[in-house]
């Protein structure tokens, strides 16, 4: 009904962290979108953006101000107390179903303002 391919991990965010940022390409150009997640009944709470990769290895700097809610998610905001997973999802609102495709991810990592966001 709604196929999709997601790489997720568990974790827990600093709650002085301000976005996430991490270096990433794909053999295709394609969408992916990153979202946060909070358990709860169903499919839990969900905050997501959408970046463009492609071949080029590029650093994706994103901050968490710029996250929208997905579904019935209350809030606006995510609430990174309650975040306990990151996911990297690829799904068919912007790829064909059948089609094939990788994308690579190296130095995922949050950022705050103790830290300088990455360029």
């Amino acid at each position: 009904v709604a196929p999709y391919a997601a790489l997720s991990f568990t974790t827990s965010i600093d709650g002085r962290a301000t976005g996430i940022a991490f270096r990433a390409a794909a053999d295709r150009p394609m969408r992916l979108s990153i979202q946060l997640r909070v358990p709860t009944q169903g499919d839990g709470h969900r905050w997501q953006r959408s970046v463009y990769l492609d071949p080029t290895v590029r650093e994706i700097v994103i901050p968490f101000a710029e996250m929208r809610a997905v579904g019935a998610t209350p809030a606006r905001s995510p609430q990174l107390a309650g975040v306990r997973t990151v996911l990297f999802v690829v799904d068919t609102v912007n790829t064909r179903r059948g089609s094939a495709g990788r994308f690579a991810l190296d130095k995922v990592r949050f950022f705050s303002p103790d830290t300088t966001p990455p360029r």
